[in-house]
C-alpha cells in the first residue's frame, strides 16, 4: 500500500527500499540500503514527485548524496529482473546531515 496524505485512515506498507543516496545520474538514484547494505539503482520517473518525510514536495534539483531515502516501488514489490521503478519517493530531509533517529529511516510515508 502506497503512502497516503497525512490524516488518512490507511496505513502504508513499509518502504521497499530505504537507505542513503550515494549517487544521482539523471533519473536514476542509487541508494545504499540500511540492511543488508547493498546499493540499488532506482528509476525515478518524471511523473513521480519527491516528498520529505515531514510533508511537502521537493524539486529533483534538491536531491543530494547523503540524504536518507525511502522508496515504494511500482507494484509495491521488488522485481528480480530489470530496473526498480519508484511509485513514491520520500527523503527524510533536504539536509543530508538531518537523519532520522528511528532505525527504519522513515516516518512511514507522510505527505501533504
Amino acid at each position: 500500500m502506497l503512502p497516503v496524505p497525512d490524516g488518512g485512515d490507511t496505513k502504508p506498507s513499509p518502504a521497499n527500499v530505504a537507505g542513503e543516496i550515494t549517487r544521482i545520474e539523471g533519473g536514476t538514484i542509487f541508494i545504499k540500503e540500511n540492511s543488508p547494505g547493498k546499493t540499488l539503482a532506482v528509476s525515478l520517473p518524471s511523473d513521480v514527485n519527491v516528498y520529505t518525510a515531514f510533508g511537502g514536495v521537493v524539486s529533483r534539483g534538491e536531491l543530494k548524496t547523503g540524504q536518507r531515502a525511502s522508496v515504494w516501488l511500482v507494484g509495491c514489490k521488488r522485481s528480480s529482473k530489470g530496473m526498480l521503478t519508484a511509485a513514491y519517493f520520500e527523503i527524510f530531509s533536504i539536509d543530508p546531515k538531518d537523519v532520522p533517529s528511528a532505525p527504519n529511516n522513515s516516518l512511514q510515508g507522510r505527505r501533504p
